[in-house]
């Protein structure tokens, strides 16, 4: 490629409406030839400034971002005297033209420590801000989509490089969590729904209203849609989410868009958010929700079921990664912010449409019960964590480490790390009760009843457990960027102790009835894969099914979520398999019992085994990383994730028999879709 080319494409990539600023905001695009950049990396990433010795020469073209800082500055967050606040590029392209690779970089002001002599020949630290710099993505500036590669990795380097944001590198940048700034790519003129197609083009957006149309007019699992609506709450006021929501429903109508979408879309927004640091972003969600409910020709059911799911898939959340264990010990509580401000609305809901949780038709009954399965599993995880201690602020050890604008203070550091110094209680001042002969009170006592059910019963102990299968051979200190997979899994012994406090410490059942449900409780069968067999040392900063035996040592995976069966379908091309064995594929697509998971091994030199079990748990088929048992595991980057190389093997097809029949000799390869980006 043409170095000219290249500099016509960035100029495309970089151009001012990809980017939304905030009133008050200033952003500037700047070029510069040759750039000496402390550059070192190790295992894929970039070194931290303190430690980088070498400095390599790029073509680099830098987005600097400002925003007016606050008056409300604490005194003790200010810099030390004699040094200046650490500032830098927030967004940079580095070009090499000696290795021929495009490097896609972000930046954000860090605490650090730096040395000093105190006295003479007495070296002392001291806390300063530095500019930390992230390696997000490396490029060959020979790829055919080179400007949609460019524009996937800016928007990454934004959002985070996953929805699970463990590490500083899957968390967003801070600018794009506090509403600031964001890289929305359009790579297509924006369409309208009223009138002729308006060109791309202009200045960076900087009103939350000026993406509806974007929105609107996407697919609802595009994901820069997603992440657009995400920062349009994020960008807003309080006052302003009620006018978004009925611009947006306004758009959405006029594209002729169903409500259903609009419930995909709002869906993915609720698993996709990161919600540290802790942002008013929950409450602007629910209070979104909200307004759409109260507008015209707005399906009020939808209200119900939008609340509803989002409670059921943060209440299994907080069931597998609860705030006793994970979370820092609690140190990081947005998510029981966020349940709070869910179930109080979900109450209200109840109050004003009582009839959809209680309903007179048979017809209704089961979704019915799955709206009550809502409000009980919200009532028990909300009671459980009343009184809980956390620090002054919710606090990540990551986000301690960022610096972040006021009123953004860190707590103590012996608070993120000791739970017996923490002074705050959670909830303390706002116990959950309900009034009898309410509503919601007729429906807690139905949701209560409905444990007579073998299915809520189990749901009691049932989680949502993470794993990244695909990146086990990855260094120990690699930020894994593969395809993150979920399953549901099930723990008697966490449904017992939920029962036994409904019975005991809140009088919601009689003893006569925790007896019952204790004794079936006892006799559930518990099919799946038992976590106790998951004994290899899980990798540090990366989640894995070796978490669930820290949360209780009898769960036992029962089933992958659709939704990862349909991410690896997508991401890995199963057409060489489906040509010998179709019902195979047909059955992955479609069947919803599916148990696809890696295998315990018995020796670290064994191969690692992605194995799919059918609802009977028998082994349907076997996939393995490697091409051969002793030939290891290599990964390559594209699209800001990581892929294996090789793709998966098909090592093993269930036949008719039920018998395993080992086609490793015929070499079937499943390798990754690479083209496009996968959203």
């Amino acid at each position: 490629m043409q170095y000219d080319h290249l500099k016509s494409i960035l100029r495309g990539v970089l151009a001012p409406h990809h980017f939304f600023v905030a009133p008050g905001g200033t952003l500037r695009v700047e070029f510069v030839p040759q750039q000496q950049i402390p550059w070192e990396l190790h295992e894929g990433q970039l070194l931290p400034p303190t430690i980088i010795r070498q400095r390599r020469c790029f073509a680099a073209w830098n987005v600097w971002f400002s925003y007016p800082p606050s008056d409300e500055a604490p005194s003790d967050e200010a810099p030390s005297a004699g040094h200046k606040a650490a500032d830098g590029p927030v967004l940079s392209v580095c070009y090499d033209a000696h290795q021929r690779q495009l490097h896609v970089v972000r930046g954000f002001a860090i605490y650090g420590q730096e040395a000093y002599e105190q006295e003479p020949n007495v070296i002392a630290t001291r806390e300063v801000q530095l500019w930390m710099r992230e390696l997000v993505s490396t490029i060959d500036p020979q790829a055919d989509n080179l400007p949609e590669l460019l524009c996937h990795a800016l928007f990454r380097a934004t959002i985070g490089t996953s929805r699970l944001a463990i590490t500083s590198l899957e968390s967003p940048l801070p600018d794009f969590s506090l509403g600031r700034l964001a890289y929305l790519p359009t790579t297509q003129p924006t369409l309208s729904a009223t009138g002729p197609v308006q060109p791309v083009g202009g200045p960076p957006l900087e009103r939350p209203g000026e993406l509806i149309d974007r929105i609107a007019a996407a697919d609802s699992s595009d994901l820069v849609a997603v992440k657009s609506l995400e920062f349009s709450l994020r960008a807003s006021t309080a006052d302003e989410v009620e006018s978004l929501a009925d611009q947006l429903w306004t758009r959405w109508r006029g594209f002729d868009r169903s409500t259903d979408a609009l419930g995909r879309l709002v869906r993915r927004v609720f698993n996709e958010a990161v919600l540290a640091p802790h942002t008013d972003f929950g409450r602007h969600l629910v209070r979104f929700v909200q307004a759409l409910g109260r507008l015209p020709r707005f399906d009020p059911m939808a209200e119900i079921d939008w609340f509803g799911y989002m409670l059921r898939q943060l209440t299994r959340h907080l069931t597998a990664y609860d705030l006793q264990l994970f979370h820092n010990f609690g140190a990081n509580y947005p998510d029981a912010f966020l349940l709070d401000d869910l179930l109080k609305a979900y109450l209200r809901c109840i109050a004003q449409c009582p009839e959809a949780f209680l309903p007179r038709r048979q017809a209704s009954a089961p979704r019915a019960r799955r709206r009550r399965r809502a409000l009980r599993q919200a009532w028990v995880l909300r009671k459980t964590y009343e009184l809980h201690p956390v620090p002054d602020q919710p606090c990540s050890l990551g986000d301690r480490l960022r610096v972040l604008p006021p009123p953004y203070q860190r707590p103590p550091e012996e608070q993120l790390t000791s739970p017996g110094k923490r002074r705050r209680r959670l909830f303390e001042n706002d116990p959950l009760c309900v009034e009898p002969d309410t509503p919601q009170a007729a429906v807690l006592r139905a949701s209560f009843d409905d444990l007579a059910c073998d299915a809520e019963l189990r749901e009691l102990g049932t989680a949502i457990y993470l794993d990244r299968p695909l990146g086990w051979f990855q260094p120990a200190t690699a930020t894994d960027r593969t395809l993150l997979f979920s399953y549901e899994a099930f723990s008697r012994r966490i449904a017992q102790k939920r029962l036994h406090a409904l019975a005991e410490s809140w009088h919601l059942i009689d003893p006569q009835t925790l007896e019952q449900h204790t004794d079936r409780l006892e006799s559930l069968p518990t099919p799946g894969m038992p976590a106790a067999g998951y004994r290899e040392p899980p990798r540090e900063g990366v989640v894995c099914l070796e978490d669930a035996c820290r949360a209780a040592d009898d769960f036992c995976f029962v089933r992958s979520t659709r939704s990862s069966l349909d991410q690896l379908l997508a991401a890995y091309d199963f057409a060489p398999l489906e040509a010998h064995w179709p019902d195979i594929v047909a059955w992955l697509r479609t069947a919803t019992d599916i148990l696809c998971i890696r295998i315990p091994r018995s020796a670290p030199d064994d191969p690692l085994l992605l194995t799919a079990f059918n609802g009977q748990g028998q082994r349907q088929l076997e996939l393995q990383l490697s091409g051969s048992d002793d030939q290891p595991v290599e990964y390559i980057e594209h699209a800001s994730q990581h892929w294996l190389k090789s793709g998966l093997l098909v090592r093993g097809v269930a036949q008719p028999t039920g018998q395993m029949l080992d086609v490793r000799s015929r070499q079937i390869y499943l390798r990754p879709r690479l083209t496009p980006p996968p959203s």
